[in-house]
């Protein structure tokens, strides 16, 4: 059992709902995952299920220092999902970042502080979806910084750690998964203990 996806798609949606953010279903639904190994894999499972099936023209735009290496990649979409897949060097990434509707950075601490050079010299960029950066060290990442400051939304990766570490508590105990009274019992006390460790 992969405890990335489902923690990355809880992610959002927790961050939705603090927010009181509906994401929008009458237009079209685009994604952009900057990496491509393992956690990339997870994020693109995720964001095939998080773009909405009212939506149109859907596109995962995988962003990668490596472009090619992990080919297991558009195979993850289902032939019925009807989500359209490309993938592009991290070099064209801050106009691709620009108008997602989801963006999922999968690299490692620093790795991704040119993405968020670019995006800090760029004047006219304003960012329309919520980004998500899996790293939690440091915290925030440059990336976040620059993503916030150009006044878009923006959440560490504690949050994906947090429902991960929810998710394998439910999984191990046997637990109910439909039992959302108790994830009300964990999320808070994991969470305090979460921030505690880091």
């Amino acid at each position: 059992y992969n405890t990335d996806v489902r923690g990355i798609e809880l992610a959002f949606e927790h961050s939705y709902q603090t927010r009181a953010i509906t994401p929008k279903t009458d237009r079209s639904g685009t994604a952009v995952i900057i990496g491509n190994g393992n956690t990339a894999a997870s994020a693109v499972a995720a964001c095939t299920v998080m773009l909405k099936n009212g939506q149109t023209n859907k596109r995962i735009t995988v962003a990668a220092r490596h472009p090619g290496k992990n080919r297991q990649l558009p195979d993850i979409i289902g032939e019925g999902d009807a989500i359209a897949y490309e993938e592009k060097t991290i070099d064209a990434s801050a106009d691709t970042l620009r108008d997602a509707d989801i963006v999922i950075s999968t690299i490692p601490g620093h790795a991704a502080d040119a993405v968020a050079e670019a995006i800090g010299n760029d004047d006219s960029f304003r960012p329309r979806g919520i980004l998500l950066d899996v790293v939690y060290d440091p915290r925030p990442s440059a990336l976040i910084r620059a993503w916030r400051a150009k006044g878009g939304l923006a959440i560490g990766g504690e949050e994906m750690l947090l429902w991960q570490a929810i998710l394998q508590v439910i999984l191990m105990t046997g637990a109910d998964t439909a039992d959302s009274s108790l994830t009300d019992v964990l999320e808070p006390a994991m969470r305090h203990a979460l921030e505690e460790a880091l």
